[in-house]
């Protein structure tokens, strides 16, 4: 019995003793740019699961990120989806960075005022467009801490807008704002067979109407968002890796009525992905993918004397998300990948925008059916990753005296 223990104590031991080794055992390089070559590939180790997962700012440390967007142009000719985060290693066992993000930034995490935005033109579909102005911009804080064992990351985000209006011939002022406030926690151990990452995100967007006379109108959500992976070591070449999502919503609005203010219940959302993939390193070449299945739906509540409860969803199966990277030489990565999504919907609310806000959820984390092509250049510890423009290659000799653009979407990243 006693050899039995000192051999489980000694075997623990190894086992942690490896841990801060292997946490390293990634470039520190990529985005979402990367990502998306690949396939919107969630079966791979990107500095992109920041968003999701802080304690990952233990790996990617002492690191400057960002995207330059894309060449869909919004808020006049910059390009969609841009930010700027940074990671710096403090001490030994503590790592802080910070995320700017504007408000087309892409994925679901405590980064993205999507949702706030969503509440927004709710609110506006019953006090009239541009009554409220949903936040333009959102900034994150984030810590990670190492405990030994496993690392742990926390994350706080805060975004507002605000409108006041008040008429020169007096009679008071109106008020009109908007505001999110956003908290994630991530844990990340590793072994020598065994790396788990799950994080956890929790979203608080409001938005409210003050008039100068009479009774406030406020709407208000509660979003709760989890993700967890686990990268099962088979071989020294190849990793099962399983993946979980969860994401829920629910939330509230207060309306003045002839009485005063009455509350209802606002539309819920519910989404749910399960997937299995392979992540295959063999020198320079990486082969990573699998299928999933989702579900997501939108449930509006029953209004009374009026209409029935009703429910619009997507159940999706198979979702392929496949890539391949390769090391064509030391300053240039390829990268090409695939997405394909197959399933039914069922629609029962007469309101066209459930039904998109279920597609933008679903887009948001999986994808849409399309093939990509990417590239990876580095000059130094400097890496910018692109997406390929898809018309670029069609085009073929046309691109000579051409006018499109050659990259769909830039991220830069800098190592030091």
């Amino acid at each position: 019995m006693f050899r039995k223990i000192t051999l489980l104590f000694v075997f623990l031991f190894l086992l942690s003793s490896s841990f801060f080794a292997q946490l390293k055992d990634v470039e520190r390089t990529g985005g979402y740019a990367r990502l998306q070559g690949l396939g919107a590939n969630p079966y791979i180790e990107d500095p992109y699961t920041i968003t999701v997962n802080p304690a990952y700012a233990s790996v990617y440390y002492d690191f400057i990120w960002g995207d330059l967007g894309s060449t869909v142009t919004a808020f006049g000719n910059d390009g969609a989806g841009q930010f700027a985060g940074f990671n710096f290693k403090v001490s030994d066992g503590l790592v802080i960075g910070g995320l700017l993000s504007r408000a087309d930034f892409n994925g679901l995490s405590i980064s993205s005022v999507k949702l706030c935005s969503l509440l927004v033109s709710q609110i506006n579909s019953v006090m009239g467009s541009g009554t409220v102005i949903a936040p333009g911009n959102n900034l994150e804080a984030l810590a990670s801490l190492n405990l030994g064992k496993f690392n742990i990351g926390l994350g706080v985000s805060y975004a507002s807008s605000s409108k006041e209006y008040t008429p020169g011939t007096g009679g008071g002022s109106t008020e009109a704002s908007a505001s999110q406030i956003g908290f994630n926690v991530g844990v990340l151990t590793n072994t020598s067979l065994l790396k788990l990452d799950a994080g956890i995100s929790l979203l608080l967007p409001s938005a409210s109407y003050k008039p100068a006379t009479g009774s406030e109108t406020k709407f208000s959500q509660t979003i709760l968002q989890a993700q967890a992976r686990l990268f099962y070591k088979m071989s020294s070449k190849v990793a099962l890796v399983p993946s979980v999502t969860f994401l829920t919503g629910s939330g509230s609005a207060d309306l003045p009525s002839g009485t005063g203010t009455k509350s209802s219940d606002l539309p819920s959302q519910m989404l749910i992905g399960v997937g299995v993939g392979i992540n295959y390193q063999i020198g320079d070449v990486l082969i990573a993918g699998g299928p999933m299945f989702a579900r997501a739906s939108q449930t509006t509540p029953e209004v009374e004397n009026a209409s029935p409860e009703l429910t619009s969803s997507y159940t999706l199966f198979p979702i392929w998300n496949l890539g391949l990277e390769w090391k064509i030489a030391d300053w240039l990565v390829g990268r090409l990948g695939y997405v394909a999504v197959n399933g039914s919907t069922t629609t029962e609310s007469s309101n066209a925008t459930d039904y998109k806000k279920i597609d933008e959820y679903v887009q948001s984390f999986y994808g849409v059916n399309k093939a990509t092509v990417g590239l990876g250049f580095k000059v130094g510890k400097l890496s910018i990753d692109a997406t390929v423009n898809d018309d670029v290659l069609r085009q073929g000799l046309a691109n000579i005296g051409g006018n499109g653009a050659t990259f769909a979407y830039l991220s830069v990243s800098y190592g030091f």
